[in-house]
């Protein structure tokens, strides 16, 4: 079935995309997490001219601080079998923890823009992502909410322990 998830893989970035693009080319945008295995975000830096390293855990190790943009794949990529991961036991056994304390280290030391996501994965083990471990300490966070949307319950969780720093945005 990992053959079939490449025919899966959208035809073009969308708006979301091209905006994380653009932030990696002005510079303030070093880390992009995704639990999407589309490659619409790697296709939109190249579109944009970002030169991005994709990490493929478990497959890759946590990057290391550096220049540049790293795209960091949580679940694999759509077309690299070999990388894709088996989604039911993965988030039954959760993250290794190299990549957890990698996760909370970037959510508690970077502003955090959360697009495309609603949270539901956040049930699926206690701090799925480390989002809410890192929140107190996380200096900025934003949750984009689709309009007529409510936020997902755990999401209002991670922004309320982000206290002022934290809040949602409609878009």
């Amino acid at each position: 079935w990992y053959e079939l998830l490449a025919i899966l893989d959208g035809r073009a970035p969308n708006a979301s995309h091209l905006l994380l693009a653009q932030l990696a080319r002005d510079g303030p945008l070093r880390n992009v997490v995704t639990t999407n295995f589309d490659t619409l975000i790697e296709r939109a830096m190249r579109t944009a001219g970002v030169v991005s390293a994709t990490i493929e855990p478990p497959t890759g190790s946590p990057p290391l601080a550096g220049a540049g943009t790293t795209v960091v794949k949580l679940h694999g990529t759509a077309g690299h079998a070999a990388a894709l991961i088996d989604l039911a036991n993965q988030k039954r056994r959760g993250f290794p923890e190299p990549w957890l304390r990698w996760l909370e280290r970037r959510f508690s030391s970077s502003a955090v823009l959360v697009l495309g996501f609603s949270g539901a994965d956040l049930e699926l083990r206690e701090d799925y992502l480390r989002l809410r471990a890192a929140a107190a300490r996380t200096p900025w966070l934003r949750w984009l909410v689709r309009p007529g949307q409510k936020p997902h319950p755990k999401a209002v969780e991670v922004v309320q322990k982000c206290g002022t720093r934290g809040g949602f945005i409609t878009g």
